[in-house]
């Protein structure tokens, strides 16, 4: 391939909590099980296609795996079907040290000036880390944030899909944590992002992006893929929250 491995890698349906973690009934991120399902469909594709795929979920959707195997090969296509968070500013007197930030968890989140570090996306065994629970230096929380996706290795990456961003926590104005995100996967090196603006229903996502990935592989532009997508969505559901939720941004 032109600089990348062909390899789709699909991460989804993490589990937040992992066995050992007393945090499960702190009101963390709840399970994402259409996701699951969702990831499953994207790999019949690729098997019928004989693209080369890789799944990430429950125990092994953690940052270490996903920056290790992006270490390890460039992915063609990153589908990250997660959730994402964005979080407005806050203003402080005094902004907690990164060393604070480990320990006070989501709390802490929101004072950050930098808007790569208010925004992100939720993998394995986060909850510990979001429900303020200590983490050791130097391990992965489970909270990837758009600094750390920013320098994962994406050149040649040709699409990132960031589905079930649900996110709006507190009063956002989305552009400013869309921007976090969006930034984070150019910086890394992606060619394009398609992300959704809003929740769509799990199966109806599945739908979207099942249907979006074979006119990309049929050959079809990124843009012109998500047009004929839309098009086939709006004969299905004529609510527009359902088929103009997703956006693509990038070439």
């Amino acid at each position: 391939g032109e600089g990348h491995d062909g390899e789709f890698l699909l991460v989804g349906n993490p589990r937040f909590t992992s066995g050992d973690d007393p945090s499960s009934s702190r009101g963390g991120w709840k399970p994402l099980p259409g996701t699951a399902e969702e990831i499953r469909r994207i790999q019949r594709i690729c098997d019928t296609r004989r693209i080369d795929n890789t799944i990430l979920e429950e125990d092994d959707a953690t940052e270490a795996k996903l920056k290790q195997r992006c270490a390890t090969i460039t992915p063609r296509v990153l589908h990250l079907s997660t959730h994402g968070y964005f979080l407005p500013r806050r203003e402080t007197a005094s902004s907690p040290s990164p060393s604070t930030l480990l320990q006070r968890g989501r709390s802490a989140l929101v004072f950050e000036e930098h808007p790569l570090l208010r925004s992100g996306l939720i993998l394995a065994h986060a909850n510990r880390a979001w429900t303020g629970t200590a983490v050791p230096p130097d391990t992965d929380d489970g909270i990837l944030t758009a600094m750390e996706l920013a320098q994962l290795r994406l050149s040649g990456t040709e699409l990132v899909v960031l589905s079930a961003c649900e996110t709006a926590l507190g009063d956002i104005r989305i552009g400013e944590g869309v921007f976090g995100l969006q930034r984070a996967v150019f910086t890394a090196g992606a060619t394009s992002l398609i992300m959704s603006l809003w929740v769509v229903p799990d199966d109806l996502t599945g739908d979207f992006m099942e249907e979006y990935y074979r006119h990309w592989l049929d050959g079809a532009a990124p843009h012109e893929a998500l047009r004929r997508t839309r098009a086939i969505m709006r004969t299905q559901h004529s609510d527009p929250r359902i088929w103009a939720a997703f956006v693509l941004i990038g070439s």
